[in-house]
């Protein structure tokens, strides 16, 4: 008994530190769950779907290099089926949006744009590395938040039921509320966070499930040549030729003469829709110098991969696909529903009651 109460002491003034940062989370995922529905409500020209062969990204990269230059781009990222819009990242530090005709939509850097502030918000708390360190701290505790409160709730679940909305402002029925949507939310808040943690700390998910090297080898150094202006129709063809049935969805370019450039692309069973397969090319030979096969990783390596889409619902399009972004919007909703009403509960708690269960720690 007394142990219940201890870890029902522990989860109520835990979820009171941490309330309003989990409802700033929760908030911020549901609203990135539609980032490309905003994205092409935005720019009509992100709803037109754009091919990605090797001739039409190559085509792509030789329009942001008219653009941009050749040695100010960082990196590109191509069109989607559900966003026809090509991406641009700058050496910089800006980025830009282009369409299909290589017309600049948007150009800002950092999160000066309201879809990149949600983002940094949601992922850094507009704090950098710092608040990326936070929120993967907060997302073991919300791991442990939830493990606790089923905890205190099991010995009364028979009188636990469907409704989520409270019937009254009273304090008991806020806690009713609260535990049901515990409930319900449960399962799903725990995969939110341990992949959403697992994605902040990286080599210590990897390390617990086993899962090896998920990332490509650090780019090689191909053999310094004064090659000229890359022939991307070649490269982009070399790489699509070790992979027929996948699709090209970026490329990072060389950090200098004789540098490696990499090459992105999906295949059609990977759940990433940028997918996780790289291949490094030599821009002067046209030559393949590595291959990372996402599909021919180890298992766990293959669960760590799935973190992304499961986390940010990017499991495709179609119906099914909709639903889960729904899905994914409503646990964001109800941990910030969670979080404010529980902190309501606790503030409202008698002050007595408060200080007799602290001193049961």
């Amino acid at each position: 008994m007394r142990a219940g109460m201890i870890i029902r002491t522990i989860h109520a003034w835990s979820g009171a530190g941490l309330s309003l940062l989990l409802a700033v989370m929760g908030i911020s995922g549901s609203l990135l769950v539609f980032k490309n529905d905003y994205l092409r409500a935005s720019f009509p020209q992100a709803r037109h779907a754009v091919p990605a062969d090797p001739a039409t990204v190559a085509a792509f990269t030789e329009q942001a290099e008219a653009l941009y230059g050749a040695s100010a781009i960082r990196s590109l990222r191509f069109p989607a089926p559900d966003l026809g819009l090509l991406r641009v990242r700058l050496n910089t530090g800006e980025s830009a949006y282009l369409d299909r005709t290589g017309a600049e939509l948007a150009r800002w850097h950092g999160h000066a744009r309201p879809e990149e502030w949600v983002f940094d918000l949601h992922h850094y708390l507009l704090m950098g590395e710092t608040g990326e360190i936070v929120i993967g701290i907060a997302g073991l505790c919300l791991f442990g938040l939830v493990l606790s409160g089923l905890y205190a709730v099991w010995p009364a679940r028979r009188s636990l039921g469907a409704r989520v909305l409270p019937r009254s402002a009273k304090r008991r029925d806020l806690l009713s509320s609260h535990r049901n949507l515990g409930v319900l939310a449960g399962l799903p808040m725990i995969v939110m966070a341990l992949t959403g943690t697992g994605m902040i700390f990286p080599d210590m998910a990897k390390a617990l499930m086993l899962a090896g090297r998920t990332s490509p080898a650090p780019l090689k150094m191909a053999p310094t040549t004064d090659s000229g202006e890359a022939d991307w129709p070649t490269l982009f063809q070399t790489a699509q030729a070790e992979f027929p049935d996948a699709t090209i969805r970026g490329v990072t370019m060389a950090s200098g003469q004789g540098g490696a450039i990499r090459i992105r692309i999906r295949q059609p069973a990977e759940w990433q829709p940028n997918g996780r397969t790289y291949i490094s090319v030599d821009p002067a030979s046209a030559t393949v110098l590595s291959v990372t096969d996402a599909l021919s990783a180890t298992p766990g390596a293959q669960a760590f991969n799935a973190f992304y889409p499961i986390h940010s619902g990017r499991l495709g399009e179609g119906y099914g696909a909709r639903i889960y972004d729904l899905l994914l919007a409503i646990i964001g909703v109800s941990l910030t529903v969670l979080g404010l009403v529980g902190m309501y509960a606790f503030l409202t708690k008698p002050r007595r009651l408060r200080k007799r269960a602290a001193s049961q720690i």
